[in-house]
Formats: C-alpha cells, sequence, structure tokens
C-alpha cells in the first residue's frame, strides 16, 4: 500500500491534523549530520553491508543521525496522541506482543492507523527521502537513489514499537533487517538507557546510538545490530524497513561473503555487549513471518 502517491489533499489532511507543518528540509550530509565509520577492526574481518554501496562516496560510513529533529515536538505529541488513541480504541488497551518470544515486544503496524497512512507517504517524500539522497548518494552499480527524479526507495515494512520496563519488552536481540537501508524515529517517551547497538562501529563491544525526540537514524539494513536495552520506562520509535527498486542488494552480499566474508564469533558470556542475553529472540510482531530470515545467513 505505501507504493501510493499521495495526493495535494492528502498532504491538506496531515498539515490540518498537525503532524506536518508543510516545510520541506534540505540536507547537508558534512552539516546536518552525525556520520559512524566501520571500525578498521571490523573492516578487517569484512562487513557485507558495504558491499552495497558505492565505496568511493560512501567512505565506509553506514550509520548516520540527524543533528537537528524531522519530526518537531509539536508534532510528535499528536502523533503519540493518535496512536494512544488507536491502542484504546482498536486494540483495546493492548499493544500486540510477540508472546512466543523469550522476550516480548509490542509494536503497531502504521497502515492499520488510518490517520497516519497519508502522514508516513508526507513523511518519506518530504523528509525520509531526501535524507538518503546525500547518506547514500551512490550504489555499488554507480546508480543513485533517484531515476528521472523519481525516488526508487520503497518502503517495505513501516510499524511504530514500544519498549517498556512495565511488561519487560526492554530491547530487541543482535539480528539484520530484511532492507537495503532501515529507519529509527524517536517519536518519544520518559525512558532510561535504550537507543541502537551496532556491531561494526567499534571494536569488541560494538557501539550505542541514542537519538533525542524528533531526531533519526538511517542506516544499511544489513549492519548487525540490536535495541539496546532501557532501564526504566517507556520509548517509543518509528521503524521502517526500505530497498531500491530494481536492485538486487542481496546478490552483492552473497559475492561478497563468498569471496571471504566473516564468521560470526559465539559470545560466551550472560549479557552480549549489544545488552543481548544468552538464548534470547524476539522479533517485531509486524514482521513474524520473515524471523527465519533475519539470520539466514553467516554475514
Amino acid at each position: 500500500m505505501w507504493d501510493y502517491k499521495f495526493t495535494d489533499s492528502d498532504r491538506d489532511e496531515v498539515i490540518r491534523l498537525k503532524l506536518f507543518n508543510g516545510k520541506r528540509i534540505t540536507y547537508d550530509r558534512s552539516k546536518d549530520f552525525e556520520a559512524y565509520k566501520v571500525c578498521d577492526e571490523k573492516l578487517e574481518k569484512g562487513c557485507p553491508a558495504l558491499s552495497i554501496f558505492k565505496s568511493s562516496t560512501q567512505n565506509n560510513e553506514l550509520v548516520f543521525t540527524t543533528k537537528q529533529p524531522i519530526i518537531t515536538p509539536y508534532e510528535c505529541s499528536n502523533i503519540l496522541q493518535i496512536l494512544s488513541s488507536h491502542i484504546t480504541t482498536a486494540l483495546s488497551g493492548t499493544w500486540s506482543t510477540v508472546r512466543s518470544s523469550s522476550v516480548p515486544t509490542t509494536d503497531v503496524a502504521v497502515e492499520d492507523i488510518p490517520q497516519l497512512r497519508n502522514w508516513l507517504r508526507v513523511l518519506m517524500e518530504e523528509r525520509l527521502w531526501p535524507i538518503l539522497n546525500v547518506t547514500f548518494p551512490f550504489l555499488v552499480d554507480s546508480t543513485t537513489l533517484t531515476s528521472e527524479s523519481e525516488s526508487r526507495m520503497r518502503l517495505h515494512d513501516a510499524f511504530i514499537v514500544r519498549y517498556s520496563s512495565e511488561d519487560g519488552s526492554l530491547s530487541l536481540p543482535e539480528h539484520s533487517d530484511t532492507s537495503a537501508i532501515s529507519f529509527t524515529v524517536s517519536l518519544g517517551g520518559e525512558y532510561e538507557g535504550g537507543g541502537t547497538w551496532f556491531d561494526d562501529l567499534e571494536k569488541d563491544v560494538g557501539k550505542v546510538i541514542s537519538t533525542p525526540p524528533g531526531c533519526c537514524t538511517a542506516f544499511a539494513g544489513p549492519l548487525r545490530h540490536a535495541g539496546y536495552p532501557i532501564t526504566s520506562g517507556t520509548r517509543i520509535i518509528l521503524v521502517l524497513f526500505c530497498y531500491v527498486e530494481g536492485f538486487d542488494y542481496g546478490d552483492y552480499m552473497k559475492k561478497y561473503c563468498e569471496k571471504g566474508g566473516r564468521e560470526e564469533e559465539e559470545i560466551e558470556d550472560e549479557v552480549k555487549p549489544s545488552g543481548d542475553r544468552k538464548g534470547g529472540y524476539v522479533v517485531y510482531r509486524q514482521t513474524v513471518e520473515l524471523a527465519n530470515m533475519l539470520n539466514k545467513a553467516d554475514i
């Protein structure tokens, strides 16, 4: 459903609901983002996610955070109000949960919330796709993310995730996304801890990246990462899985690994550097059918 092109009336509705202020944001890669490189030690072992982007322009940078919010505090507040109303009226006040997992995680598909459908379409066109045009300028085949002024980016999945100390949904164990590029956008909440842990950004222990409400993290989906545990409170984020029309990134990663991709290391500690506990496993409800694909390849 996300291939639908929004109209001017759709855009006007989003503005009327005060979910978007009508301003398109333009970005400068050097000024508007914190960029994070794959560390030298992980480069030596191999990083398959690098194989899908042009090395001369990517400069080993695969994670970017916006320095300023892409969603204003007022917009975040209105989004959370609509979300809360949906949870109350449509879900009887209960978030959907993967109860078959050892650690429950709760989420809601954006497509299930009518008032947020057009908002997400506008957000993608006006604020998210422009981020990718400057942070991931060229794919490995030297093409860009736009074709004849039209974006080649497509949305595979969109959901809002809640981490809560009340119900024990504190974290998301290590995995790779089924996407070429993923987004997480902080929508708010009062919490301690949390963030996204990336294995390849720092030697041995990885690196946790956290952003304030309204700010965005864009990263290569195949990068090994995890939802770092919160220690208290409630954290709410928007998660997006994206792919590029006409670009089979899986083929490039497969060839990279066949040439000598790295092996995963076994960590015997009870708690891993990602905050993941040994034996823990959980997936988002909306992508449970993809669970077997998340860790399918040793990459």
